[in-house]
């Protein structure tokens, strides 16, 4: 009898008898049977695991953004504009308060990619106040069937802060943009920037990070999220050129007809926009 988690088969139950002939179609009702409260009870295991590295990602991706670092340049950035421009001070300001009430909201399983997004471009907004307009720039182009479909939280936001932190060119503007198009019931999203981009070694080693923190762990965390969530068909692709910028290609598969489902089904009850 097979052991279905997701549609795969992850073992066999086996069952022996001395004869063939003592197997009745009973017999086998209950061995099927069996095999189906197992499948049942591993597939809930493999839930709650997506739940402890959903819950896992979360309280990081919350970490890291209440690191003194981010916290001290956004408040020090708003201290600067209090003089020199008091309104966009108290924009920011603003912006700052809904920012932290938001991340500290986002502990649901899923929520609408526009949410995602909405919060990314909030967290942007700090950084172009720092830096400045005509250093950083944050381009979104999402397919309308994208923006309500239903996936983890902090799944843009980590690549975008990635690519501030780490691709910024000595000189110029870091233009970062943020992609999203359905293909039949499946989702692409893309993260890119022209920036400094990274030789060969360092693309392997986000991909598989042998440190416990830093980007590649970030990149995993995203990746094997993504995976939980929607199968181990779905991916992440990392494309760098060194001096010409990076490309993070997140494949969801299934994400359309997934989201039309639990929308039909009227299971978006938990989820806030």
């Amino acid at each position: 009898v097979p052991l279905l988690v997701r549609g795969d088969v992850v073992g066999t139950l086996k069952f022996y008898y001395r004869s063939a002939k003592r197997i009745s179609e009973t017999q086998k009702s209950i061995a099927e049977g069996f095999g189906t409260l197992l499948s049942t009870q591993m597939a809930a295991a493999q839930l709650e695991e997506q739940a402890r590295l959903a819950t896992s990602m979360e309280l990081k991706a919350l970490q890291n953004q209440i690191n003194p670092h981010f916290l001290f340049n956004t408040i020090n950035t708003i201290a600067s504009l209090i003089r020199t421009s008091p309104n966009e001070a108290r924009v920011l300001l603003r912006e700052f308060a809904v920012f932290y009430r938001r991340t500290l909201e986002n502990s649901d399983s899923l929520i609408y990619l526009s949410r995602e997004v909405e919060q990314t471009q909030r967290y942007f907004s700090f950084e172009v106040a720092r830096f400045g307009a005509e250093r950083v720039e944050l381009d979104v182009d999402l397919v309308p069937e994208c923006e309500n479909m239903l996936v983890p939280s902090f799944l843009v936001q980590p690549l975008v802060e990635n690519a501030v932190q780490h691709a910024m060119p000595s000189e110029g503007k870091l233009t970062i943009a943020v992609t999203g198009e359905v293909d039949g019931d499946d989702v692409y999203l893309r993260v890119s920037d022209n920036g400094t981009g990274m030789t060969e070694e360092a693309r392997q080693g986000i991909m598989h990070p042998k440190e416990t923190k830093g980007i590649g762990i970030a990149v995993k965390n995203v990746h094997d999220r993504i995976v939980g969530f929607f199968g181990p068909n779905s991916y992440m692709d990392v494309q760098s050129e060194l001096g010409v910028g990076t490309t993070v290609t997140l494949f969801l598969e299934g994400c359309a007809a997934q989201t039309k489902s639990q929308v039909a089904a009227g299971d978006v009850g938990t989820l806030r926009r």
